[in-house]
């Protein structure tokens, strides 16, 4: 037979791998068919398996946050993001990425689940009957992303939420925003993530006095009330908007600064009036609501409402936990803290031993 000499050199190269991580996930994946049904349909999803290649055709609407990618990256982003169950696995060697991919991807998702919560508000405050409008709003607003963020190590955790805090979210239409309500759960870390340690925030809040609760308390009521009173009125100039509908084309409706009468200015014809026009004939050319900025702006104005609604009644649920903390063991008063604090986050960053005992 051959002897090793007749093949020529040989080169040894040292790879850089756990035996320990690999032989975790080895048992992990050996003990699958001995998990509950339910679990493995929650791991798995229940449709069959779907192998995506780089032969699949892209999306051609593609956002500004995945403008940066190639289309390898690009196509297990849209992979990943085109189900609701399951699990997408993404691989590459060292190099190719995959840390901007799973950036652009948690970008992605909650940008998906951002928009599900923008239509929620829209088809109440568009729609035809006001009936049940309060039950509606709340449910709409518990419609707001829940993205959990995992990984093996604090460091890959911290690495990855620095660069979140860091570089922010992107829309649609290439906006940046910041992704509020983030958690980090997990090991003391440092740098900006620091600032949304959920341990630190708990401790935070039962360091406070009770007046500082009862004070706290009075405001966050005295904010909601007002909050209330800007829905009232932005949901009223919407539907004064949309009871003009539909403009001819060219045509635009505002609301005016001063008195709150309504405007119809026609830019083909360069001129403004108080009189409504005409209504388009049947298939002729017409303007549409969300077409009209006075409405986009509050409508966008309405999802703002609906996110500091959204952070006030978390606010309101911790300070009335703390406030009855004589009702209760510290254990119990820190888990309740613990899951509405998680309950609230739209996104939540832990390693994979912190997220196992999560509880929202």
């Amino acid at each position: 037979g051959e002897s090793i000499a007749e093949w020529g050199p040989c080169v040894a190269r040292v790879l850089s791998v756990s035996l320990t991580s690999i032989t975790r996930e080895l048992q992990a994946v050996w003990g699958v068919p001995a998990l509950p049904a339910r679990l493995r349909v929650e791991l798995l999803g229940e449709g069959p398996a779907r192998e995506d290649n780089d032969s699949a055709p892209l999306q051609k609407d593609v956002p500004p946050c995945l403008a940066k990618l190639n289309p390898s990256q690009l196509r297990a982003v849209e992979a990943a993001c085109d189900r609701d169950e399951g699990f997408t696995l993404v691989w590459g060697p060292p190099g190719t990425g995959k840390s901007s991919t799973l950036l652009a991807l948690i970008n992605a998702l909650h940008l998906r689940e951002y928009e599900r919560l923008h239509r929620a508000i829209e088809e109440i405050v568009l729609g035809d009957s006001s009936e049940g409008t309060g039950r509606r709003w709340n449910a709409a607003i518990r419609r707001a992303p829940r993205l959990l963020v995992t990984a093996s190590s604090n460091a890959a955790i911290d690495s990855l939420m620095d660069r979140v805090t860091e570089r922010g979210f992107q829309d649609r239409h290439g906006n940046m925003y910041d992704p509020w309500g983030m958690i980090r759960v997990g090991t003391a870390h440092k740098g900006a993530c620091r600032e949304f340690d959920l341990d630190a925030r708990v401790k935070a809040l039962l360091s406070k006095s009770g007046k500082e609760v009862e004070d706290r308390l009075r405001e966050i009521q005295g904010a909601q009330r007002a909050l209330q009173e800007q829905v009232s009125r932005l949901q009223d100039e919407v539907r004064r908007l949309r009871n003009t509908m539909p403009l001819p084309l060219g045509w635009e409706v505002r609301i005016a600064a001063q008195g709150g009468k309504l405007e119809f200015h026609d830019h083909i014809n360069k001129r403004a009036t108080w009189r409504q026009p005409p209504h388009p004939t049947p298939g002729a050319p017409r303007a549409h609501l969300l077409k009209m900025p006075h409405a986009v702006e509050r409508l966008g104005a309405l999802i703002q409402c609906a996110d500091q609604w959204w952070v006030l009644q978390g606010q309101e649920a911790r300070l009335r936990m703390v406030s009855s903390r004589e009702t209760m063991t510290d254990p119990e008063l820190r888990a309740k803290l613990e899951g509405s604090f998680l309950g609230n986050a739209h996104v939540v960053f832990a390693t994979l031993n912190s997220a196992a005992p999560l509880r929202p």
